[in-house]
């Protein structure tokens, strides 16, 4: 199981950053929620675990609302299970 961890995650960028890392998207992806969404619908362009621990989602909850809203969406919609950690 993976371990994605945004306990670290101060801006807009470094949230872009984390997931550019940890889902292993191509250089050239938009940093946007739609282009986030469209690289891990394509198994070309990423690298989808089927479950992902989460570290420090209340907190990305918590100062960036809408953000973390969609990231979840797109994880739910891309059948991807997650378990959150303290």
């Amino acid at each position: 199981m993976s371990i994605l961890n945004f306990s670290h995650i101060h801006t807009k960028s470094e949230l872009m950053d984390t997931l550019e890392v940890f889902f292993w998207l191509p250089n050239f992806w938009g940093r946007n929620w739609d282009a986030f969404g469209d690289c891990i619908a394509d198994r070309e362009f990423s690298t989808l675990p089927s479950q992902v621990q989460i570290i420090g989602l209340e907190t990305l909850r918590k100062n960036f609302g809408e953000d973390a809203q969609i990231l979840e969406e797109i994880l739910d919609e891309n059948s991807i299970k997650y378990t959150l950690l303290r």
